[in-house]
């Protein structure tokens, strides 16, 4: 698969807040230009793989949360692609536990247009995460 136009990635994109014990899900939609600028398409990633990391900053060890569109993965959560240039990222409301104590991070997200081949990988953004903690245990029945 061809990779399209990297220029001026990665970008920024404003930072994501996720409560910690809840669904979440956020989306971004990556377009790029033609014909010299003049109309804007859709980047098909339909056909590609992505993983993103959520880390106290950059470099360190262990991730916070990872997500994946591979399901063979293990991942804590995970990465829809789409022909139009959606990319979804998903976490279910068991994440709780690893984020106690946790206030923020660091985010990026990596997209290979030949999954396997690490050539083709293009790094689309990083961003800071805030961790929003979750103050009551649970909810009485």
């Amino acid at each position: 698969m061809a990779l399209p136009s990297t220029d001026g990635l990665p970008i920024t994109v404003p930072s994501f807040t996720i409560a910690q014990g809840s669904q979440f899900t956020k989306a971004w939609r990556w377009q790029t230009t033609a014909d010299g600028g003049v109309t804007v398409v859709d980047v098909n990633l339909s056909a590609c793989k992505a993983r993103m990391q959520i880390r106290p900053r950059a470099g360190a060890n262990p991730a916070y949360l990872t997500f994946s569109s591979d399901p063979a993965d293990l991942a804590d959560g995970t990465i829809t692609l789409a022909a139009d240039g959606t990319i979804t990222v998903s976490l279910d409301g068991s994440h709780g536990a690893p984020l106690q104590g946790i206030t923020k991070g660091v985010a990026d997200l990596l997209i290979e247009f030949t999954p396997g081949d690490p050539t083709t990988r293009v790094k689309l953004f990083d961003t800071a995460v805030v961790i929003d903690p979750q103050i009551t245990d649970s909810v009485a029945p």
